[in-house]
């Protein structure tokens, strides 16, 4: 991107001008690669100063495709006014991770644990064999499809061809939450007594308490996923309702409250 331009040459200047990199021994094996910079007309850019330099423009024009964040999820509240927010401490490469393709329904949800340890876990049902999605930052349920293919465009030069985009999904305020279409109807009323459950279990995780909610909220999301037509705004909720259990899991802290 051109915005790496400036700052890989902020970079090389700080290193030009507050160590001692460019005048210490360990450049001359560095220098014996490049033996001659005559071909430029600045005599300052000798070839050691060109290699970093282009080191360093490499690297930072692969970190906003490849990086990942690592992330807190900041507790505020008690009672029934828990609120959960999510907030990203820094950024790191992690190899495995940047070969997991993109879908604006996403398969999985990322959290860090243990400082810069990354995890995966499934938020859909994923078959043996099945492709592993990831979301890299535009998802249907917050942006709508135009956002979302422009910015993914704009970024990673890619047109996304999920079903959230080729079937054109509601963003979450408008995804449909009456008159479900089921996929199997003689399972209607387990679906409908599980989701009696779930709206007491998502009231309770609201309310902060989500120790041994997993279990449940994985049954049925696992149910909807079966027998529910999506998109379908109860889907939605349920996976929202995992990631939150997940966040406390991952690293986290309790903001203090005042009496």
């Amino acid at each position: 991107s051109q915005c790496s331009y400036p700052t890989n040459a902020v970079c090389k200047q700080l290193l030009d001008k507050n160590t001692d990199y460019f005048t210490s021994a360990n450049c001359h094996d560095i220098d014996e690669l490049f033996p001659s910079s005559n071909t430029f007309e600045n005599p300052l850019l000798n070839s050691v100063k060109l290699f970093v330099g282009g080191l360093i423009l490499k690297y930072l024009m692969i970190v906003p495709s490849n990086a990942h964040a690592i992330s807190e999820m900041l507790v505020k509240g008690a009672g029934e006014e828990v609120v959960c927010e999510s907030l990203e401490i820094g950024g790191a490469l992690y190899p495995v991770l940047s070969l997991i393709n993109h879908s604006c329904d996403p398969n999985v949800v990322r959290h860090s644990h243990n400082g810069d340890l990354n995890v995966l876990t499934a938020i859909q049902v994923i078959p043996a064999g099945g492709q592993i999605l990831d979301n890299y930052g535009y998802h249907h349920a917050v942006h709508d499809v135009a956002t979302r293919q422009s910015e993914l465009w704009s970024q990673y030069h890619f047109r996304c061809r999920c079903c959230a985009c080729l079937d054109d999904w509601p963003v979450y305020s408008q995804l449909p939450n009456e008159n479900p279409v089921y996929l199997i109807p003689s399972l209607r009323s387990e679906v409908e007594k599980s989701s009696e459950i779930f709206q007491e279990v998502l009231q309770e995780i609201n309310s902060g308490k989500m120790d041994g909610k997993l279990a449940f909220l994985l049954a049925h999301l696992t149910l909807l996923h079966r027998v529910v037509g999506r998109p379908w705004r109860e889907y939605s909720e349920c996976q929202e309702a995992m990631k939150q259990c997940l966040s406390v899991e991952a690293n986290h802290y309790l903001a203090r409250t005042d009496h």
